[in-house]
């Protein structure tokens, strides 16, 4: 199954990097499961589990007729035969930015554009706060997956692929001319700073029309990253630092700062 974005509903995982257990039974393996993501699929399911020093925290199972989200996945694998399982070695901060991809609704989808700097585009959506997954998908089957926390990027894989790595793992996905980027990021639960007062819901219509009449059919990545910003005047202010350093094909450095002063401009007079 596929969602709106075109992207599986379940989430995908580096095929390569699974480990096929050899415990005797299902309960035997989670009881010594530590940090990681266990994948069940049988006729009737597919699920994944995820554990964090043997604390299960969040799990996504599709049924024939249900989809359940939560730690409780767990107990509707009872009886599961363990030869049905697999097992996924990932970093602590990689699995909790995870759950992002099932429960955070799309917040930037960037469609085909010959014009993109893909690296440079997702690494823009590292931002402080936040945690989250940044899905590349190429074709209709081969999909990236890089995962983002406060400025930095975690790591990456791609769901043919064997191994967490770095951008680099996706970075060749980026080559392909329908490729589709979709971000699911989430505040990472620190409060959030009181002092800074919502921006005006018109700042953003007004910096994309700059923005569109000033580079056409190459905005869109720039686009993205203002619409992805906190909507706070500090959180656009930060995206207009964000698109100063972007480099987009075709466009020059001059012109890309002209823009973020062009945005800048709207949000001092907004």
């Amino acid at each position: 199954m596929v969602d709106q974005d075109g992207l599986p509903t379940f989430p995908p995982l580096p095929a390569g990097a699974a480990l096929v257990p050899e415990n005797a039974s299902l309960l035997r393996l989670v009881q010594g499961l530590d940090t990681a993501a266990l994948e069940i699929v049988d006729e009737a399911r597919r699920a994944v589990v995820l554990f964090d020093g043997r604390e299960v925290f969040d799990g996504y199972l599709e049924g024939r007729q249900a989809v359940s989200m939560g730690p409780d996945v767990l107990d509707q694998l009872d009886g599961v035969p363990v030869a049905r399982a697999k097992v996924y070695r990932l970093p602590s901060p990689v699995l909790r930015a995870l759950p992002c991809y099932w429960r955070v609704p799309s917040q930037v989808t960037i469609g085909p554009s010959r014009w993109m700097d893909g690296e440079m585009l997702v690494r823009s959506f590292a931002r402080p706060g936040q945690h989250g997954v940044v899905c590349v998908r190429a074709g209709s089957d081969l999909l990236g997956v890089v995962f983002v926390e406060e400025r930095e990027v975690l790591g990456a894989y791609r769901s043919d692929g064997s191994r967490l790595g770095g951008l680099s793992e996706v970075a060749p996905l980026f080559e392909d001319p329908n490729v589709v980027l979709v971000a699911r990021l989430e505040e990472l639960g620190a409060p959030a700073p009181a002092a800074t007062p919502p921006g005006p819901p018109h700042l953003l219509d007004d910096i994309e029309r700059a923005i569109r009449a000033e580079i056409h059919d190459y905005a869109d990545p720039a686009v993205a990253i203002f619409r992805s910003a906190p909507p706070t005047r500090e959180g656009l202010l930060e995206a207009a630092s964000q698109v100063e350093q972007m480099r987009i094909r075709m466009i020059s450095p001059e012109r890309m700062q002209a823009i973020a002063d062009l945005a800048r401009q709207i949000i001092a007079a907004g």
